[in-house]
């Protein structure tokens, strides 16, 4: 059966629309998507111009821009072309942009219209009736020519980012059957600010105030000078939709990497009355039993892998069998010179001198090793610190699992939930915060190729599709 053509129309609007929430609300895990028809290949979405020259350059580069800031620098997915349109993109699936005016005047109740624009909901071979070829359309209520006005630049940035944002598969926010946010709009079209609850449309979890979907967002509505941004919600719901990551066989507690390419997990199957799991190894296409059983595990740059069991005894393995080691743990982390370290009994920090633990102080539930031998450690409270010389510095953020990669590339999984199932929003240090990359899990590590694998609160195995 043929899909039905679902148009989007975006009026900003020179006035506050009431009963919309705070503007510093959180925004992590919302999202509203319409999953009806995706994009095959989300990392080489189509775009064009249908008529460039009613644009000079510095208007069509700044609004590819925002879309590469936005879009690329923070979601999987990915835009291929930016040239004019060819009649070969006329029928097929390619979001096809066309520069028009706003209409100018008003709408029934007075509401002065500063622009607008119209889009096909996912991708499309059919045009928006009566607009020529076009799959989106973008307005504001000057001449192009005149994007240097900066009330032009600012609307046409985000403009584009909300109609893009449907192009890819992005409803609008306040349309969700749980949206505190209601406009009464005179002259607004009912099908855009209707609750939807149409078969396709999902609601990622919880309503998003600070969406660049939301008619109810003051920044995207009334004021103007504030940067033209999509917020932490809109990055989660597009990664819903264009998934960063490929499902590996096979069901896991822990997971870690070696600098050599290898990838050991703790499985689920239990190993004696204690609590622990079989040990695997990834050998390309599917899972070794390597033997024992163990509730934590960690990987040396060597591939030589260390382990704790359930009542905190600690073993190296050493050819086909693993040795018993002195101490005992709670975790255990290997960094990228080979240093070894564990969580202690005692909950306190230790690093392996080949002979036996040095105590470290401060105190920590989970430990990775970190670069040149500055590990980073989480504690109960879900702070995080780093080694710096001989002192823990406490770095922002909150976190339940850590992980590093020998690229010094520094990952934790929040306390930011996702979705209702138990797993939590997966970041990336950038040397003075962390970056939201999409997606969601529970425990993570990062490959000698820089590539995260990550497991689900489901036991699911997943690689990324590529680097962040």
């Amino acid at each position: 059966m043929k899909r039905p053509l679902i148009l989007i129309l975006l009026l900003f609007k020179v006035s506050v629309v009431a009963g919309c929430r705070s503007r510093n609300e959180s925004s992590d895990a919302k999202g509203f998507v319409y999953t009806g028809k995706t994009w095959k290949d989300s990392q080489h979405i189509p775009i064009c111009w249908l008529n460039p020259e009613t644009a000079v350059p510095e208007v069509r580069d700044d609004l590819k821009l925002i879309i590469q800031q936005q879009y690329e620098g923070r979601t999987g997915v990915r835009f291929v072309g930016w040239q004019t349109c060819g009649a070969e993109d006329l029928t097929k699936e390619v979001i096809r942009v066309r520069f028009s005016q706003a209409p100018q005047g008003t709408v029934d109740g007075g509401l002065t219209i500063s622009s607008a624009g119209r889009s096909i909901l996912g991708p499309a071979s059919t045009a928006v009736p009566g607009e020529a070829n076009a799959t989106l359309i973008i307005r504001v209520k000057l001449d192009w020519n005149n994007y240097s006005l900066e009330s032009n630049r600012w609307t046409g940035r985000k403009v584009f980012l909300h109609e893009v944002g449907h192009a890819i598969g992005l409803a609008h926010e306040h349309q969700r059957d749980d949206s505190s946010c209601h406009p009464q709009i005179d002259g607004l079209n009912p099908g855009n600010v209707e609750p939807i609850t149409a078969p396709g449309y999902v609601k990622i979890s919880a309503y998003d105030a600070l969406s660049v979907m939301n008619y109810c967002n003051n920044s995207y509505s009334s004021s103007e000078g504030i940067d033209a941004t999509i917020s932490v919600g809109d990055v989660q719901a597009v990664n819903y939709l264009h998934d960063l990551f490929s499902e590996v066989a096979g069901n896991a507690k822990e997971i870690a990497t070696g600098a050599d390419g290898s990838v050991w997990i703790i499985g689920t199957d239990p190993v004696g009355a204690n609590g622990d799991f079989g040990i695997y190894k990834w050998d390309g296409s599917t899972w070794q039993n390597q033997g024992g059983g163990a509730a934590h595990i960690a990987v040396a740059p060597n591939g030589v892998a260390w382990i704790v069991n359930s009542i905190g005894e600690i073993f190296r393995r050493e050819g086909a069998t693993w040795a018993h080691m002195p101490g005992a743990g709670k975790d255990i982390a290997a960094g990228s010179d080979g240093s070894i370290y564990v969580i202690g009994g005692d909950s306190g920090i230790y690093k392996w001198d080949n002979t036996t633990w040095q105590n470290y102080g401060g105190q920590a539930t989970n430990i990775a090793g970190g670069h040149n031998g500055n590990p980073w450690v989480v504690n109960s409270e879900h702070q995080i610190f780093q080694l710096q010389g001989s002192a823990w510095v406490q770095q922002p953020g909150l976190a339940n699992d850590i992980a590093t990669g020998s690229d010094g590339s520094v990952w934790v999984t929040g306390t930011d939930p996702v979705g209702v199932n138990g797993n939590f929003g997966i970041y990336k240090w950038d040397g003075s915060t962390w970056q939201n990359q999409g997606g969601s899990g529970i425990k993570i590590a990062v490959d000698r190729n820089g590539l995260l694998w990550k497991i689900s609160s489901s036991n699911n195995i997943f690689l990324a599709k590529r680097l962040f």
